[in-house]
């Protein structure tokens, strides 16, 4: 009998051991996502024409949340990158213009866990921003050329829901740029005056919203099916600016889905602990 009690009492200190093992060896996982979408967009550059050119946009996002391993979890790390590419035509249907924009965001999110279902992040993302636009009409200046780079305010909302038995993860998100530097030739300048005669004067701008006002907006729905992730999502794009009394404005409502995936890397001990992971999105 005693043995017994010996047996029983060891198997429960052996169990609270594991279990307090288990919870210190927790990682932090990775929330990672891939989409593609379509869309429409409308785009005025006064550097190539006068007129708004629409048309449809193909988009492709990549993004990456992680749990930041200090200060107790309350910060996340987030990374997206954001290709479109899009072909639009002048309202008299005589013109074309093709585009293509690149923009990585990187930075920090706070959290504040409202409940359990709810959790609102904010923070600040750094970005860089890379695109052109082709007008396939103009024989002189056909090209305008997009560089920016800079701080961005990022606010979002999660929360997990059940609808029956199926799960559901909802996000909002809004991404705004606030300073930082932009690329202009000024008002009837050749880009053959600033690369090949040398006239740089400025043509690197201070961007602040007075003269850069930028949204972008993501909603997005996750819903685990039996083997997979699947997140389908909207996007709404706002940008305007005035640089050397040249105007730019970009306005897009894209559709996307694909696929997301949930992975940490662990070496060791650790990788015996596969499924005790802190995810930064669920």
């Amino acid at each position: 009998m005693r043995y017994d009690i010996k047996i029983g009492f060891g198997g429960l200190f052996l169990f609270c051991c594991f279990t307090s093992f288990a919870q210190e060896m927790k990682v932090n996982s990775t929330n990672g996502s891939t989409l593609f979408g379509i869309g429409a967009t409308s785009i005025r550059d006064t550097y190539l024409s006068p007129f708004y050119y629409t048309g449809t946009e193909f988009r492709m996002t990549n993004e990456h949340h992680t749990l930041s391993g200090h200060f107790n979890g309350k910060w996340s790390s987030f990374r997206r990158l954001d290709f479109s590419f899009s072909r639009t035509s002048n309202p008299a249907q005589t013109g074309s213009e093709l585009s293509g924009f690149f923009e990585w965001n990187w930075g920090y999110h706070y959290r504040f866990p409202v409940t359990k279902e709810l959790k609102l992040l904010a923070g600040g993302l750094t970005y860089v921003a890379v695109g052109g636009i082709y007008n396939t009409r103009n024989s002189n200046n056909p090209v305008s050329i997009k560089l920016g780079l800079g701080l961005s305010a990022s606010g979002m909302a999660l929360y997990n829901l059940h609808i029956k038995n199926q799960p559901f993860t909802l996000r909002i998100q809004v991404i705004s740029p606030l300073l930082g530097a932009a690329f202009s030739p000024n008002y009837g300048q050749s880009y053959y005056d600033i690369f090949s005669l040398g006239n740089y004067d400025n043509v690197v701008k201070f961007s602040f919203l007075n003269n850069l006002l930028a949204c972008k907006t993501i909603v997005s729905a996750d819903v685990p099916l039996n083997r997979v992730t699947i997140r389908i999502a909207y996007q709404n794009t706002a940008f305007t600016s005035c640089f050397n009394r040249l105007d730019t404005d970009i306005y897009s409502n894209t559709f996307l889905i694909g696929f997301v995936s949930e992975f940490a890397s662990v070496k060791g001990k650790k990788s015996k602990l596969k499924e005790v992971f802190n995810s930064a999105y669920y």
